[in-house]
């Protein structure tokens, strides 16, 4: 065990100064995040060697107690790393540094414990940790980290559903863009939030033992999952540069613009210009269309565009669209039963098959081939 953490460790080290000097500006806050978990990594290796309060030294102590404040870091670590990725955050602002007071006060609340220990020495710490005001202390403490914790998941899952709704109302092709990776670096983040909290539970309820027990497997499985997840990270292209200035000019407009009335007689000459640019010039076929495209193609201002959609026909720009290259699908499937699905698929304004085959079903509810042979039998059953 103390091997396998070791290894972490030093991966850890490793990965957060790469993904720290490659990755964009959302790429260091991933980087800053496995280094305090790298941290934590090697003090649990320092920890294994320490069976007892008798071999505490005073070099490993500070370790110990800069563990219990890195998990402060955690939360507010991670949430600005989703804002950068998700496009709400730009830059560090003054008011931002408010979200790292708790880890500033407990810090020095740590400081001023290891200077008690200093003055007072190793041997009053067992009977200062067996105390009433010790255990007090530690209770508040776990329930304090638990919480801010179990916030910030809260605030970066709804960064994320944010993000889904703004490149819903912006592109045609979410796919690559839909950080689904980061979705379920949430939800791992939760089990983690979870584990942990079983584990304070046992170590409470049981022994301190059974609590080790759970925090070896744990480590473990943390220790593969973070790093798989760093690595791909590091390898998967920066995408979100572009994607995030057309967000940020599209969003820009529309809350500008969104309390503005459009009179009916222009909102009339927007639908007919909207519905020649889908049904005549057919730009539903261009596989990277985005709303900003769209809005220039149809000579209707991007702003008035996603107005319109939302209001008159009742959907965003991604299901405006891809209802109709589905439709435009189905067509051609219904024209020649033999077609071949992936040259369907390119036809159709789609740029991969798995995203054909499932936005197809989201919109049929049955794929490109379910929908071919149910046609074929139809027919079939029409000639007898």
């Amino acid at each position: 065990m103390k091997f396998l953490v070791l290894i972490g460790a030093v991966q850890g080290l490793f990965l957060s100064l790469a993904l720290f000097f490659k990755k964009e500006k959302h790429g260091k806050f991933l980087a800053i995040f496995l280094f305090l978990f790298t941290i934590e990594l090697f003090t649990e290796f320092l920890a294994i060697d320490v069976k007892s309060n008798a071999d505490l030294t005073y070099i490993n102590i500070p370790f110990f107690l800069l563990e219990n404040a890195i998990f402060l870091l955690y939360g507010p670590v991670f949430y600005f790393y989703v804002s950068f990725i998700t496009a709400e955050k730009e830059k560090l602002k003054r008011k931002d540094l408010l979200h790292f007071i708790p880890f500033i006060v407990f810090s020095l609340i740590l400081t001023g414990i290891f200077i008690h220990i200093a003055v007072t020495g190793l041997e009053n710490l067992k009977e200062s940790k067996d105390s009433k005001g010790e255990i007090i202390f530690s209770a508040i403490t776990n329930i304090s980290f638990y919480l801010q914790v179990l916030v910030y998941i809260y605030f970066s899952r709804r960064s994320m559903n944010r993000y889904k709704k703004r490149i819903l109302q912006s592109f045609s092709d979410i796919h690559k863009i839909s950080c689904r990776w980061l979705s379920i670096l949430i939800y791992a983040i939760s089990f983690i939030w979870a584990a942990t909290f079983f584990s304070t539970l046992c170590s409470i309820m049981f022994s301190e033992k059974a609590a080790g027990i759970t925090l070896n497997i744990f480590f473990v499985a943390v220790v593969i999952m973070f790093f798989s997840i760093g690595y791909f990270i590091l390898l998967m292209p920066d995408v979100y540069g572009k994607i995030h200035s057309e967000i940020k000019e599209d969003s820009a407009k529309t809350e500008k613009y969104k309390k503005n009335f459009i009179e009916d007689k222009k909102k009339r000459e927007y639908i007919l210009k909207i519905n020649k640019a889908l049904n005549e010039d057919k730009l539903y076929l261009e596989s990277e269309i985005t709303i900003k495209q769209f809005s220039e193609s149809a000579g209707v201002p991007s702003h008035h565009l996603s107005q319109i959609l939302n209001d008159a026909f009742g959907k965003n720009f991604y299901t405006f669209i891809n209802e109709s290259r589905v439709e435009y699908a189905a067509q051609l499937l219904s024209e020649n039963p033999s077609a071949n699905i992936l040259s369907v698929c390119f036809q159709s304004g789609f740029n991969s098959k798995s995203v054909f085959n499932d936005v197809f079903k989201k919109f049929k509810g049955f794929t490109p081939s379910e929908f071919r042979e149910r046609f074929s039998s139809r027919m079939y059953k029409n000639t007898e």
